[in-house]
């Protein structure tokens, strides 16, 4: 009898022990985080991938309880490379902030999502160099401690970018964006030893909406600044013949993309419905920024869409110099 409750008091040690340490548990008794709050997606968005990948939010819910904000989502992944619907496959992720964290747990088998099904997206404080570490599972059962670090704080954009290992050697990186959540996500596949990589990114044209009537003061009003002529025809071009791209009349726009980049990448995942563009009218550039290597270029676009209506993008355009001239190697959607 005495082993028997011995037994029962270590069991319930254990348990104790189990929650005080587990890192996913809310911290009760204060209120969510409002700097972590402000990552959370407010909307239904569409993200594409390579070879025909595309995923949306059906549904989203928001719900602001006492310690946390929880934000529930369901979705479906489609195939765009078939018109069978016999691919789609529904997806559930739940995102939530306590007063020191965002965590997410997403099910859904065909969701090209992190390796880990449970992860603490960020942790406070928000700082370049902050890290933190956090027990999990990946999708095979075995165990990982997972180190995120944040990398890079745009203030200016409002983007934060984050990358996560493991001594296994997994690698993911995923950029965050203020009232958007995760804008992109990539990880690392290794097979013997080739490595590759997959992942998602929000649709270009959805990523920043800006009402007509404030893009069309905002777009008047814009500081210009001057760029070099080689980079305004690459840009201009990219544009026009990304009208012609995405309404199927040709394939030009690759011509001006650094086939092994993002930017490949993403132009041959673009599903064509799901952009209406019908014609371009011109862009402005309003900051630049050079490396050695690269060339950031900020503009604001200017589009017609659905017969008589005003778009604005604001993009940012990677440009590298190759032996021909320049090219596109990313572009991405950012704030003025």
């Amino acid at each position: 009898m005495i082993k028997k409750m011995i037994g029962i008091v270590i069991l319930l040690a254990m348990v104790i022990t189990g929650c005080s340490n587990d890192r996913f548990a809310i911290n009760s008794g204060n209120p969510p985080d409002q700097g972590l709050s402000v990552y959370l997606p407010t909307e239904e968005y569409e993200f594409m991938g390579e070879g025909g990948y595309y995923h949306y939010y059906k549904t989203l819910k928001t719900e602001a309880l006492e310690d946390r904000i929880l934000v529930t989502i369901s979705g479906e992944v489609k195939d765009n490379s078939k018109s069978t619907t016999k691919n789609d496959h529904g997806f559930q992720t739940e995102i939530w902030i306590d007063s020191e964290k965002m965590v997410q747990k997403s099910s859904g088998k065909m969701l090209n999502e992190s390796d880990f099904n449970h992860l603490i997206l960020l942790k406070t404080p928000i700082a370049e160099d902050a890290t933190w570490e956090f027990d999990t599972y990946d999708k095979f059962g075995e165990k990982h401690v997972v180190t995120g670090r944040i990398i890079e704080i745009d203030d200016e954009t409002g983007t934060i970018e984050v990358e996560y290992t493991t001594e296994a050697g997994n690698y993911e990186k995923r950029t965050f964006m203020k009232s958007h959540g995760t804008t992109s996500f990539i990880k690392q596949l290794a097979y013997k030893d080739a490595v590759t990589y997959t992942g998602y990114h929000m649709n270009q044209v959805q990523a920043v909406k800006i009402e007509e009537q404030d893009g069309d003061l905002k777009y008047d009003r814009l500081e210009v600044v001057e760029i070099d002529y080689d980079f305004y025809q690459l840009i201009d071009g990219f544009n026009i013949r990304w009208v012609n791209y995405i309404k199927n009349i040709d394939q030009s726009l690759l011509e001006l993309i650094d086939t092994d980049s993002n930017a490949y990448l993403k132009v041959v995942a673009i599903k064509e419905e799901s952009i209406e563009l019908d014609e371009y009218l011109g862009f402005k550039p309003y900051k630049i920024d050079s490396t050695d290597d690269v060339t950031l270029i900020y503009v604001m676009e200017k589009f017609i869409v659905g017969g008589d209506k005003t778009h604005y993008n604001t993009i940012c355009y990677e440009v590298i110099k190759e032996k021909d001239g320049f090219v596109i190697s990313d572009f991405y959607s950012t704030n003025p």
